[in-house]
């Protein structure tokens, strides 16, 4: 699927339609990982090397967010949209394939167990955990995820949604997918706590002008605005380039 850089970052041309098919055809024995990165963890890949790495080195990389859905337009790839990890899981759930939700607390998964019980009856869910809090440095190598990961492995789930915050999830999924022999990871990142209804999701029309992020920034302005202003900064820093190639990938 063909890429396109956005300062250094090489995130997928798609769209919900194209992704949702590219995923329900998968080979789930051929392992790897889909990432949903936001701005945020785009700006932390410009000074960040690996985290870089491990964005361009996936199966997918999906424009989250409306910045990303425009600058793609902006280059003239006009069938390109933001790709919800919520809406491709729930999406996904209606299909024969088989899941297993990693992430959050276990009141968290609890709660989102029992909503998509309900609302998806026939969804192949082979199980729910949750991993340990831990910092990033603390991801590689770790023995309570690399059990858990081993017993998830046993039950060959196609997809394996993993729910912590960013960058955290893109450490463990590369990190823990060469041990895998069956099934693709997903960094969905906070999208177990809309499933769940710990946090309430932003109307679609404030999604559809580009303003999520205000939305979000009004509930939880203390935890954010460090964020927002972290992306502000890296913007203004790196460079952008108008001679970026677009990357072509299998």
């Amino acid at each position: 699927m063909q890429r396109i850089d956005f300062i250094g970052t090489r995130f997928s041309i798609t769209n919900p339609e194209d992704a949702f098919r590219f995923l329900e055809g998968y080979d789930c024995t051929q392992t790897g990982y889909v990432c949903f990165p936001d701005l945020f963890v785009i700006s932390k890949a410009a000074e960040d090397p690996l985290l870089q790495k491990i964005l361009n080195n996936s199966l997918l990389t999906v424009p989250d967010g409306k910045p990303l859905e425009f600058w793609a337009k902006m280059k003239g790839y006009s069938q390109t949209r933001t790709v919800s990890g919520y809406w491709l899981i729930r999406s996904l759930l209606k299909t024969s394939h088989t899941h297993f939700f990693y992430g959050g607390n276990a009141e968290t998964t609890e709660r989102m167990r029992k909503n998509l019980m309900r609302e998806f009856p026939d969804a192949r869910i082979l199980g729910y955990a949750s991993p340990p809090f831990l910092n990033l440095l603390e991801i590689e190598g770790n023995g309570t995820i690399l059990k858990d990961l081993q017993d998830i492995a046993e039950l060959k789930p196609d997809f394996i949604w993993i729910g912590i915050s960013s960058p955290k999830q893109e450490y463990l999924m590369h990190f823990f997918t060469p041990g895998l022999q069956h099934g693709v990871l997903l960094g969905v990142g906070g999208v177990f706590d809309y499933i769940s209804g710990d946090h309430k999701k932003s109307p679609e029309w404030i999604k559809t002008i580009g303003l999520r992020w205000l939305y979000r920034m009004v509930q939880a302005p203390r935890r954010l605005w460090k964020k927002y202003h972290y992306i502000l900064r890296t913007m203004t820093r790196v460079p952008f380039s108008g001679k970026q190639k677009d990357h072509f990938v299998s």
